[in-house]
C-alpha cells in the first residue's frame, strides 16, 4: 500500500511548478486531505488493520485523489492551450514579417529598376 501511495504523490510531485495562484489554494487543502487520510493509512497498517486501511484508501483517500487528477488535468490544458495560443501567435507573426519583408524587397526591386530606367543604365544583371 505504502508504494500505491508513493507512486501517486510521486506522479504529482512535479506538475506542482505549474500551479497558478487560483487553483494553489484548493490544491493545499487537497493535498492537506491527502496527508491526513494516508497517516490513517499508515496508522491503521501499522497496527495490521489492513481492511480498514484499505477502506481509507479506497474511499476518501481515492476520492481526494480523483479530485487532484481533475484539478491538475483543468491546469495542463489551460497551460497547453495557452502555450498553443502563444505559438500561432508567433507563427502569424512571423508569416506577416516575411509577407513585410517580400513586400519591401518587391518595393525596393522596382524603385532600382525604374532608377535604372532613368538613367539609361541596364538593370538587368548579366549585362
Amino acid at each position: 500500500m505504502s508504494e500505491e501511495l508513493s507512486a501517486r504523490l510521486t506522479r504529482l510531485a512535479p506538475i506542482a511548478d505549474t500551479l497558478t495562484a487560483k487553483s494553489a489554494s484548493r490544491l493545499v487543502a487537497l493535498f492537506g486531505e491527502f496527508r491526513a487520510h494516508a497517516a490513517a493509512i499508515f496508522d491503521f497498517a501499522q497496527d495490521f488493520l489492513q481492511v480498514k486501511a484499505r477502506e481509507v484508501l479506497d474511499g476518501p483517500q481515492s476520492t481526494v485523489a480523483s479530485q487532484i487528477d481533475a484539478l491538475l488535468d483543468e491546469l495542463l490544458n489551460a497551460a497547453a492551450k495557452t502555450t498553443d495560443d502563444e505559438v500561432e501567435a508567433l507563427s502569424n507573426a512571423r508569416e506577416q514579417d516575411g509577407l513585410d519583408h517580400r513586400s519591401r524587397q518587391s518595393a525596393w526591386g522596382r524603385h532600382v529598376h525604374r532608377a535604372g530606367n532613368l538613367s539609361g543604365a541596364s538593370t538587368d544583371p548579366s549585362n
